[in-house]
């Protein structure tokens, strides 16, 4: 009986490739950490609406900047990246007390930054973020999984850098970048 070395090179190798993908479709799902404790900390990409009582001129939408600030008239330019609401209304009263005697303002967001849907879906892209959105969401609004795009390969990345596999009912946050996967079969 004659035995082909190159078969039993190929025999091997296939084996090999068929561990890989049977191990990584076992990757194991992670938990992401809980959010951070306390309110809400703004970012580039937040809008905010900001109402100085009596005074039109001063009050208006604001979109923090890719550098986190957003700029006010007789305000200037205000870094607010890692701020709360309330530091935020502390900082532009503080900042229009200049200009005005004691004002009094109010502070909001009106829409948080977006999240982002990657990979393989139909139409990835930047979709706004709403309370109570999970990933599967995120993908519906990116039109659905693409051909290949697989349920079971779904990854968050946070706006620390903190990556996990995760599922699909899991709770966005704004910022986080919603990644799908190929399908391995």
């Amino acid at each position: 009986m004659h035995f082909d070395h190159r078969f039993q090179g190929a025999t091997r190798l296939g084996a090999l490739v068929l561990l890989s993908l049977v191990l990584a479709a076992c990757e194991t799902v992670t938990e992401l950490p809980p959010p951070p404790a306390g309110e809400y900390r703004l970012d580039a990409g937040d809008v905010l609406q900001v109402d100085v009582y009596g005074q039109k001129e001063f009050s208006g939408r604001f979109m923090l900047d890719t550098t986190g600030r957003i700029s006010i008239v007789k305000a200037g330019t205000l870094e607010l990246r890692g701020a709360t609401l309330a530091d935020a209304g502390a900082l532009i009263t503080e900042k229009l007390s200049a200009e005005l005697r004691a004002p009094v303002l109010a502070v909001n967001i009106i829409e948080h930054r977006p999240v982002f849907v990657t990979g393989q879906v139909k139409s990835g892209g930047r979709f706004p973020y709403a309370q109570g959105l999970t990933a599967l969401k995120a993908v519906a609004l990116a039109g659905g999984y693409g051909p290949r795009g697989s349920s079971q390969r779904i990854a968050i990345v946070r706006e620390d850098g903190t990556r996990a596999r995760v599922h699909e009912n899991t709770l966005l946050r704004p910022g986080d970048i919603v990644d799908v996967g190929e399908s391995l079969f």
